[in-house]
Parts: C-alpha cells; sequence; structure tokens
C-alpha cells in the first residue's frame, strides 16, 4: 500500500511506461542473479544460503499483503450494506478491529472534490512477483538440471529448460488474456469452465516436460504472473482513469468498470490456488506421484472452489455444498490411483493379454451399449408412456440397429477421407469427427448415439481400411484418445462430485445397502450361469477368470450421468440418484480398491515380494 497524489499530472505512467519499467527490472534482474550465481565459490558462500533466505522471507511478506488486501476488499464488497441507486453511495460496512470501530463507504462513482490523498494497493502485487521471480532465477534456472529437468519425463537441455518456463510464463498471461477479451468473461460459469481446461492442459503439459517439483512451482509462477498482471494491465490503469474521468466531471463507462472488478475477483479466486503451489515444495508425496497432474489440478481446482465458498458465505448464500465440493475434489486427488476402470489399468501395467483382457473390455463396451438403450425404454415407460411387448421390442431393434449403422457409415467415411493423407493429425482429426459426428447423427434420428460411436470406433480399429492411416498415425490415434478417455472420465467424476457432495446419503442408506447386495447377485447372476454354458466348448471360461469378471463389474460414470439426466418430474428422482451414487462408491472403493490383491491372488499379476 502506498499513498499517492491521484491527480498529481507529473506522476502520472501510461500503460506503455509501466510495461517498460516491468520488462526493465526484470531484464536486469535475470542476468545479474545469473552472474551472482555463477561467481566462483557461490554455491559455498554465506551469500549463497542469506540470499535465498532473505528472498523467500520478502516474497511471504509480500504475498500476504497483497492477497490480505485482496481478501479484504473482495469482503468489503460482498458484505457492504447496499443503498439505492440514486444514492452517491453504493453501500456501507461496519466493521470491529483493535478495539475500534470504523465505517466503510463504497461510493459509486467518485467523491467530489476528490481527496488530497489516497492509499492505493499496486506495489505489493509488484514486488511479490518480482520476489518470486527472483527465487524462480536463483533456485531453478540457476540450476534447472536438478530443479527442473527429469531426463526421464523430457531430455532438455538447461537453457532449453529455462527458455521454455520463461515462454510458458508469457504464454499463460497472453491464453488469459485473450480468454478475458472475450464476452465469455461476462458468463462467469462458462469462463470458470473453459479456464478449468486451460488449468487442466497446463497442468498435463509442465508434468510431462518438467520433473513433479519443477511443474508445481512452474504452475504457481504462471498463476503469480496472471494475477500481476491483472494489476499491472489492467486494475491501476483502469483506476487511473477513472479518477481522471471523476475530475472532468465524467463518469466512466459501466461496462469498463465491471470488467476491472471482475479481473480483481479471478485475482481473489487464484489466491489459494498459488498459495499452494507455494507450499507444495515441501509435501513430495504430492508431486512425485505418476498422476501428480491430476492431484495438481484437483488441489488447485479444490482452493478455488472453497474460496468461492468463502465469498458466498459472505454475501449470505447458500455456501456449504461448494465448501464440501472442494473437501470432495481434494479426496479426489488423494485417491487419483484408483480409477474407474481400474481393472483394465492393471491389467495394462501387469503387461496382462490375452482372452481375460478382452472379456473385460468386450463386456464393457457391451454393457455401456445396452444399459443406455435399455435406460431410454425403462424412462419412458415410468415416466408413465404405455408400451407394448412389441412395440420394445421394434424400438429396441431401431434403437439398437440404427446406432450401429449410424456409427458404420460416418466410420468408412472418416476412412475415406483419412485414406487420402499421411498427416498424422488430419488422421486424428478424422477419428474425432467420426466419434462425435457418429453419435449426433443416431441421435438425431432416435437412435442410440453411444452405440453408434462404439460401432464407429469398432469399425474404425478393425476394418480392413484401417491400412489407410498411416503407421505415424494410428500411433498419435492411440495415444490421442487414451488421453481423452482419461480426461473425459476424470472430468466427469469431478463434475458430479461437486454436483453430488451435498447429496444425504444417510436418507436413503437402507435401500442403498439393499440396492448394492442386489447389483452384487445380479452380477453374479449374470457371469456363473452365463459361463456354465459354455463350460463343455472350447470358449470355456476358467473359474478363477469366472471370479475376476464377477468382482471387476465396476459401476461407474456412465451409471451416474444416467441418473443425473432423469427428467425433473420421474417419482423419487433424488433417491435413485443418491442410491445410484452409493452403489458406485462401493464399486470404486470397495471393489476398486481389491481388484489387484485379487489378481495377486488368483496369480494373474506377481506379488510385491516376488517382483522385488
Amino acid at each position: 500500500m502506498e499513498p499517492h497524489t491521484p491527480l498529481r499530472s507529473g506522476r502520472r505512467s501510461s500503460l506503455g511506461t509501466s510495461l517498460l519499467l516491468g520488462i526493465g527490472i526484470a531484464g536486469a534482474l535475470l542476468p545479474a542473479l545469473f552472474a551472482l550465481c555463477s561467481l566462483p565459490g557461490f554455491g559455498t558462500s554465506l551469500l549463497s544460503l542469506w540470499l535465498p533466505l532473505l528472498l523467500r522471507w520478502a516474497h511471504l511478506i509480500y504475498g500476504i499483503a497483497w492477497i490480505g488486501a485482496s481478501f479484504y476488499f473482495i469482503f468489503v464488497e460482498n458484505s457492504l450494506e447496499r443503498f439505492p441507486g440514486e444514492s452517491a453511495l453504493a453501500g456501507r460496512l461496519w466493521t470491529v478491529h483493535g478495539g475500534g470501530v470504523y465505517r466503510l463507504e463504497k461510493y459509486r462513482t467518485a467523491p467530489l472534490p476528490l481527496p488530497a490523498l489516497l492509499h492505493w494497493f499496486r506495489w505489493d502485487a509488484y514486488l511479490t512477483w518480482m520476489t518470486g521471480f527472483a527465487l524462480l532465477i536463483l533456485l531453478f534456472y540457476a540450476h534447472p538440471e536438478a530443479t527442473l529437468i527429469d531426463p526421464q519425463i523430457a531430455p532438455l537441455s538447461p537453457g532449453m529448460a529455462v527458455l521454455c518456463s520463461l515462454a510458458i510464463l508469457a504464454a499463460g498471461w497472453l491464453a488469459y488474456a485473450g480468454l478475458a477479451a472475450t464476452p465469455l468473461l461476462q458468463r462467469p460459469r462458462l469462463f470458470a469452465l473453459f479456464s478449468c481446461l486451460l488449468l487442466a492442459a497446463l497442468a498435463f503439459t509442465l508434468t510431462h516436460l518438467y520433473s513433479g517439483r519443477g511443474a508445481f512451482v512452474q504452475t504457481g509462477a504462471v498463476l503469480g504472473t496472471i494475477m500481476v498482471g491483472n494489476v499491472l494491465f489492467v486494475i491501476i490503469p483502469a483506476q487511473r482513469r477513472f479518477l481522471h474521468a471523476a475530475q472532468r466531471g465524467e463518469r466512466l463507462d459501466p461496462a469498463q468498470v465491471e470488467r476491472t472488478h471482475l479481473r480483481s475477483l479471478h485475482n481473489n479466486y487464484l489466491a489459494f490456488p498459488v498459495l499452494f503451489t507455494m507450499i507444495s515444495n515441501h509435501f513430495p508425496f504430492a508431486f512425485l506421484g505418476r498422476d501428480n497432474w491430476l492431484v495438481l489440478f484437483c488441489l488447485l481446482l479444490a482452493g478455488g472452489t472453497v474460496r468461492h465458498a468463502v465469498n458466498l458465505r459472505q454475501r449470505q448464500q447458500p455456501w456449504l455444498p461448494w465448501l464440501l465440493g472442494g473437501a470432495a475434489l481434494v479426496f479426489g486427488a488423494l485417491i487419483a490411483a484408483t480409477d474407474p476402470v481400474s481393472v483394465i489399468a492393471t491389467f495394462k501395467e501387469a503387461g496382462i493379454r490375452g482372452r481375460l483382457r478382452l472379456l473385460i473390455e468386450s463386456e464393457s463396451l457391451l454393457n455401456d451399449g445396452t444399459a443406455a438403450v435399455a435406460f431410454g425404454v425403462v424412462v419412458a415407460i415410468a415416466s408413465g408412456r404405455q408400451f407394448g411387448a412389441a412395440q420394445i421390442a421394434v424400438r429396441l431393434l431401431a434403437t439398437v440397429g440404427g446406432g450401429i449403422l449410424c456409427g458404420g457409415c460416418v466410420a468408412g467415411l472418416a476412412l475415406l477421407l483419412a485414406g487420402r493423407t499421411t498427416d498424422h493429425l488430419v488422421e486424428t482429426a478424422m477419428t474425432t469427427i467420426a466419434a462425435y459426428g457418429s453419435f449426433l447423427l443416431a441421435d438425431s434420428f432416435g437412435f442410440s448415439g453411444v452405440l453408434a460411436t462404439i460401432s464407429a470406433g469398432i469399425f474404425i480399429r478393425n476394418s480392413p481400411w484401417t491400412n489407410t492411416i498411416s503407421l505415424r498415425g494410428r500411433r498419435a490415434i492411440q495415444t490421442f484418445w487414451e488421453y481423452a478417455a482419461f480426461i473425459a472420465n476424470s472430468f466427469i467424476f469431478l463434475l458430479i462430485g461437486m454436483h453430488e457432495a451435498s447429496q444425504n446419503l444417510l436418507a436413503v442408506w437402507l435401500p442403498a445397502v439393499a440396492a448394492v447386495a442386489l447389483v452384487t447377485l445380479g452380477r453374479a447372476a449374470s457371469i456363473y450361469p452365463c459361463c456354465l454354458l459354455f463350460a463343455r466348448s472350447a470358449l470355456r471360461v476358467d473359474a478363477k477368470h469366472q471370479h475376476i469378471l464377477f468382482w471387476g463389474g465396476l459401476r461407474g460414470a456412465l451409471a451416474l450421468a444416467l441418473a443425473l439426466s432423469l427428467p425433473a418430474d420421474l417419482p423419487l428422482r433424488e433417491n435413485v440418484i443418491g442410491v445410484s451414487f452409493a452403489v458406485v462408491a462401493f464399486s470404486i472403493f470397495v471393489q476398486g480398491l481389491s481388484i489387484p490383491p485379487l489378481l495377486r491372488g488368483m496369480g494373474e499379476i506377481p506379488s510385491a515380494r516376488r517382483e522385488k
């Protein structure tokens, strides 16, 4: 915070001057610290010990001042006693602190005449970033081979690692600024959704470029750069324009005022995620895991969610579901290694191939498709529509057959077009068009979009025309769709968990227990008798494989997605959703976590001792 006379013309600085000042300071700091770190004996000198300590101390002090001011002013904005529109005051707030009573007032524009002395909040932000950037140079850029580079992840040279880091800092700000320049800024939910997608991409990219520790710190540096960029390029220049307009008796464009306030609010939401990245280096278990990018993304999202809960509470709006949603995201980070398709994942890790894996994967595809089709029919009946047996049969055949036909046609067209190029990116794009195009085509005719997409994938993978896709294209397609499936599945569970965090499962605990028991018995009734039919044929399934098929029938994203898509006027809808959530939770936590021990007990994968 600094006292500042707002209208002294000699002290005005344009946006360009501020930008040049920041670039000049950063440009001078970078070679100076590099030169210092390269001095002979620096690594063993007292200066090398004290300089990081002093910089950390300063970084913490200025960071507390900046984030504290942000929290305080957002609290004031959220808690104001609002006045009518004709009043010059927007609102007033009474507070008590340190033995004194304070009265804070917010003006709609500005008081006239303007006070001779105004307190500005900007250098705390600038110095937080400058000390943080100095630490980044001293602790990471000076020794990138020890802090940023992991040869098992990406074979970067020290110079390339530093250049990539600087480029990502700039690209992060430009991507955010570009998104904020679109109309999405005025639609907070869509803006938040796109921001989360960009944040997930950032976390995934950095953890596949740098070491876990370096990726977490780099993510915090990107978010911190966005925050200080908001202050330097948007908030402070807007405040200057606001004060000069008030001096001339003009009123600033309300849309511009709102955009500035939204940038300040974005900084408020980014504060908790940045604080997490600042302390993450002290907790190696967070960044050393195989799925560390997902842990990073979940915890960043949890920080923003908890901050939203705090803001809602200050506005006296319902806030507990968001707080529970943040807790759910933290818990999701703790169990990131457990996947809804953990059976397949475990098989892949153990190198298991052959008939058992084929049975698991093919049954999963068949179950997803038939469940989606049957769901539509059952919901129609439950909603009161009357169907005879013949009508149901015709509807099922049309839905299934039409979906398969649409998938085959779209896949054939995609393969035909892909055969005219050897560019692996175009070939991957064709498979994406086939997946979504087949779904949309089938859905427009009232057929099963799920079966259409599944059929398109099977056709593309097994058709004789698949050879028209280049070898590089096939590898790229395989990698892309593995990643896309993982992202889609993870996002579904995150969004469902946030939506259902407030579900009162205790109210339906008895139906939930009964449902878990019935679903388990139904699984047994579908596996063992079916396998018994082939017991004396060449297609027989071993007894131990039958047990794995029985216990490996996990319920997951599709079940919850279908439950949440139930019509709002369907009787007992909330009870059905609650019971579905309980069944899926049992499937993931009990069955999913016990699959690896079961496979070891059956001798399908080596035990931990044998691996050692």
